[in-house]
């Protein structure tokens, strides 16, 4: 292969169970105008054929692999082991992205090599003409920061818009195979909080794809809320390493509160985990904030609104 100075872009995606989305998915990682690329396919053992789909597209640029069902987390640790690029950009096998993200995302990070870079999102269904809902991420986070700020902002950025330094990612470790939930969201908390800086890029989008979501992202269930109470322990300490100002401590409050709010009344050892925090303390979120239930919980709390909404 022939030498270049242009970094090696590695585009990792994990699979399982993809078959209908899989081949647009990696007809779109190829299709990426930055020239040193290769793409990591990890089939985390999917019942259906998507890893024959998989393998209908390796060559040199392309590599697939293939292990027990693990999960995510361990897919895309597998595909950080067996990739070698400079910059790594993380895709799920159902979602997209235009052809120009990564070149658009590498002219922000060329001057800024222990930086991160983000981009805006949105969702879609069967295609990237159905969008839905409105164009992420929440305006805190549309602008250059500095990692306590972004953290202490703690709005939803999407897994594929990030484009990530190699050297950050061995700062920050491997994903944490234990978290199934935001697993995504505890990874990039530890990435940011080794970064000098958190880009934004507003020349490009990615797409994330709503109708094959059957996962736990999309569960009420103890497993789920298990997950995230790890993915807030490791957003508490990384935030905290970082700095003691109150309005960090009011950050992991609200990120508990919200978190006793969802799990409220169903899992009470798990409430009464983020409640012992002190943090906790310092949270000033209201559950309800607009329309009935805004003044229903102003008069019997946001308790009792919440069991009212549930028998409804």
């Amino acid at each position: 292969m022939q030498k270049t100075n242009t970094p090696l872009v590695s585009i990792i995606i994990p699979v399982y169970n993809s078959a209908p989305f899989l081949a647009k998915t990696i007809e779109c990682a190829i299709s990426q105008d930055w020239s040193n690329k290769e793409i990591i396919i990890v089939d985390d053992g999917s019942t259906d054929n998507s890893y024959l789909i998989a393998k209908q597209y390796e060559n040199d640029i392309v590599k697939v692999f293939h292990q027990s069902n693990k999960g995510g987390s361990s897919a895309r640790n597998c595909g950080l082991q067996k990739s070698g690029g400079d910059y790594i950009q993380f895709l799920d096998a159902d979602d997209l992205m235009p052809t120009d993200k990564i070149s658009k995302q590498m002219k922000y990070l060329a001057p800024n090599p222990n930086s991160v870079v983000s981009c805006k999102w949105v969702r879609f269904k069967n295609n990237i003409t159905e969008t839905i809902g409105v164009i992420g991420p929440h305006n805190c986070l549309k602008k250059n920061l500095n990692p306590i700020d972004w953290l202490i902002c703690r709005h939803t950025i999407l897994l594929h818009c990030w484009l990530t330094p190699r050297v950050l990612i061995k700062k920050a470790g491997l994903w944490n195979e234990k978290i199934t939930y935001n697993d995504d969201g505890e990874y990039f908390y530890r990435v940011v909080a080794e970064a000098s800086s958190v880009l934004y890029c507003d020349e490009t989008i990615v797409y994330y794809r709503t109708e094959n979501k059957e996962s736990v992202s999309s569960m009420k269930s103890e497993k789920r809320f298990k997950s995230e109470y790890l993915s807030a322990l490791t957003y508490k300490n990384t935030l905290n390493k970082l700095t003691d100002a109150e309005i960090a401590k009011t950050a992991i409050g609200n990120f508990l509160k919200y978190l006793v709010f969802q799990m409220y009344p169903l899992y009470p050892s798990l409430i009464k985990k983020c409640k012992s925090h002190g943090e906790y303390k310092y949270a000033n979120i209201k559950p309800y904030n607009a329309g009935l239930s805004k003044i229903i919980s102003s008069i019997f709390g946001w308790k009792l609104t919440k069991r009212i909404k549930n028998l409804f």
